[in-house]
């Protein structure tokens, strides 16, 4: 199982790269960069209907703002 409590958008990507590398056995949770209103950062994971999408971007896909 691979969760999220309040990461930001950094955090949630990390995981979410964990997992699409290796997998899980359980569903992943990463639902936590929903409660930011605002982050620092552009670019990285975006929310589909029950699905994190990972950008193509080299690293997490993300820049300063």
């Amino acid at each position: 199982m691979v969760g999220s409590m309040m990461e930001s958008h950094v955090g949630v990507a990390t995981a979410a790269s964990m997992v699409a590398a290796v997998g899980t056995s359980a569903v992943s949770d990463l639902d936590a960069a929903w409660w930011a209103t605002h982050s620092p950062y552009a670019g990285g994971p975006t929310y589909g209907p029950g699905v994190i999408q990972l950008p193509d971007a080299p690293g997490q896909g993300m820049s300063l703002a």
